[in-house]
């Protein structure tokens, strides 16, 4: 059984990377993730309001949680993000390749479609 591992496999320091591929780690680098989208997502608005309104995305939040709201004319919506609770939950580990990923309802995830599960009904929804 060993002797099919990769050279490069034998040597994978697992645990190591599963220390560094904890929960805090990547919540704390979806927000970076997040800060990116809701800038690319501001940056898509049109510089005459097409809807007879201005709108706009902001992240808010702390190490406890963060939150993605959209402010407009009498629309008030967010999504909150948690370390616990929500409507759907992730967690992480290493994957068979000793990559940190994400797992949602037991499927291997990268975080983009955690974002995208997250907030397409909030970026893209009201319009």
């Amino acid at each position: 059984m060993i002797e099919n591992v990769k050279p490069d496999q034998k040597q994978f320091d697992w645990v190591t990377e599963r220390s560094l591929c904890s929960v805090s780690r990547v919540f704390e680098q979806l927000g970076l993730e997040i800060q990116q989208d809701v800038d690319t997502r501001n940056a898509m608005r049109p510089a005459i309001p097409q809807f007879g309104f201005e709108y706009a995305f902001e992240l808010v939040g702390d190490e406890n949680g963060f939150a993605v709201h959209l402010h407009a004319y009498q629309v008030h919506k967010s999504v909150t993000f948690k370390l616990a609770d929500g409507n759907f939950q992730a967690t992480v580990g290493l994957n068979d390749d000793g990559a940190c990923m994400i797992y949602i309802d037991g499927k291997e995830r990268s975080s983009w479609h955690l974002r995208k599960l997250a907030l397409d009904h909030l970026f893209f929804g009201f319009v």
